[in-house]
């Protein structure tokens, strides 16, 4: 993969003096392999090793080398266990390890409707400054046309919970999001979607809002995002817009994509409040 951004920087964030543009190619690749055991059987066990690089060109090189190795085991198509190793270098000096990452997940997923899973990740490397170490537990339930999503955070190395989430769908046409951080103990995080399908176009609506807790009730205090986005599917192709404002700055978003092309979205990408326009790909 090859991605070129030309990003704009006014003069309030630049680095230097003036206004300038700053033009960046970055790539990557990955060559990997899959050997599968047992195939006949209702489990199974995935080796993956791989290995790959990037760069980033602006004023200066930085490369680095990586090797990623997985496996995973399923139990009577129910019980999944993830196990995967991150392991990343610089080839320039003074050649940093900058990630030496072990991460596992395990899922329990007796039907399509109802899903169980725990992960978690640790960085062993002894100068990290913040280290990876969270167990990220999940659990999604769908009934008829209601559908429920319930993260937790957890720090095993401050011993406490840092976030919860909580989501609710209803019939595909409104979601209700509450968020909880343990930085801010008597704050939640709201927030309401609404999705209306007509024919081949999909609108969607949110808002996001704070309410803290002031003698024992919560209150609203301010509004954290307003966005919509418009979709037009037409079969062989879709096109999607997409405006979010938060605080003080509004972005856009104009993409486009060919079905026969799935995966990437290309098109532009704008800041009004920097005056930051550049092309995208998703």
């Amino acid at each position: 993969n090859i991605h070129y951004i030309n990003k704009y920087y006014p003069v309030e964030i630049s680095t230097t003096s003036k206004e300038e543009w700053q033009s960046s190619i970055s790539w990557e690749s990955k060559i990997d392999k899959t050997y599968r055991l047992n195939i006949s059987r209702p489990y199974y066990i995935a080796l993956s090793p791989g290995f790959g690089f990037d760069g980033v060109i602006r004023k200066s090189l930085r490369r680095y080398i990586s090797m990623f190795l997985g496996m995973q085991h399923g139990l009577y198509r129910k019980i999944f266990v993830d196990g995967d190793y991150l392991w990343r270098r610089s080839i320039e000096p003074p050649y940093h390890i900058k990630k030496n990452i072990i991460k596992y997940e395990i899922t329990y997923r007796p039907s399509s409707r109802f899903m169980i899973s725990s992960n978690s990740s640790y960085d062993f490397m002894e100068t990290v400054i913040e280290p990876v170490g969270d167990f990220l537990n999940k659990l999604k339930l769908d009934y008829s046309v209601y559908s429920l999503f319930i993260r937790n955070r957890y720090d095993y190395y401050k011993k406490i919970s840092k976030e919860w989430l909580y989501e609710l769908d209803i019939n595909k046409i409104s979601e209700i999001r509450v968020k909880y951080n343990y930085r801010y103990p008597n704050r939640l995080e709201l927030g309401q979607r609404f999705t209306l399908r007509w024919h081949q176009f999909k609108i969607c609506l949110g808002t996001g809002f704070y309410i803290n807790k002031v003698k024992g009730f919560y209150r609203f205090t301010e509004f954290i995002e307003k966005s919509m986005s418009l979709n037009w599917n037409m079969h062989c192709w879709d096109s999607e817009f997409r405006i979010r404002n938060f605080g003080k700055e509004t972005e856009f978003w104009v993409l486009f994509n060919i079905s026969a092309f799935p995966q990437p979205k290309a098109g532009v990408y704008g800041n009004l409040r920097y005056d930051d326009f550049r092309y995208y790909r998703e």
